[in-house]
């Protein structure tokens, strides 16, 4: 019985172990590209901080020394070009703020989009493994109600060898078995 369990599971592993390979590579691919995308948005966010924080900074000291010269004139100028400034940072916290959220929401998006394509190849693989065991499984029903020449089992393992590989069984190949097992049941 040990024996025929660890036939199933080099069977399995020839039938399906391809296909978990693929599913993990495009698994592998498609975290990788996540991370590069989430580290390409965080690289732009630091860009874009970056330039605001330098055009904020350029934007005060301008202001300031436009309040140096203009200080004398009047307390209504200096208010006014205070207000400026406020709305300018407002602005800026807004749009940062804003950016923030776009980017949360991208990222949501993305992660969503990942677990839904990972549960979908993850149902895949599973429909595949069942299909896989319920044809093994019809086989070795078949074997155990009738007795099969050890010849014959060899015939219909490579058969379904080929079916799962996708080619069918070479035509002068399987007109050489025929004659073969014609020749063994005729004497």
């Amino acid at each position: 019985m040990r024996d025929r369990l660890g036939n199933l599971d080099k069977i399995r592993d020839i039938l399906v172990g391809s296909h978990l390979r693929d599913y993990d590579g495009r698994m592998d691919r498609m975290e990788s590209e996540l991370a590069l995308m989430h580290q390409d948005i965080s690289d732009r966010i630091d860009e874009v901080k970056s330039s605001l924080r330098l055009e904020i900074q350029s934007v005060a000291e301008s202001l300031e020394k436009q309040t140096r010269s203009i200080a004398n004139t009047t307390q209504e100028s200096l208010a006014d070009q205070r207000q400026q400034l406020d709305r300018l940072n407002s602005r800026v916290s807004t749009s940062i703020t804003n950016l923030d959220e776009a980017i949360e929401q991208k990222t949501k998006t993305l992660r969503n989009q990942f677990t839904e394509s990972r549960d979908k190849l993850q149902d895949d693989i599973r429909t595949v493994r069942t299909q896989v065991l319920e044809e093994l499984e019809n086989r070795f029903a078949m074997l155990r109600d009738g007795k099969v020449a050890k010849q014959d089992m060899a015939e219909i393992l490579f058969e379904l060898g080929m079916r799962l590989k996708g080619s069918e069984v070479v035509p002068v190949l399987q007109a050489a078995v025929d004659t073969e097992i014609s020749a063994e049941i005729m004497p």
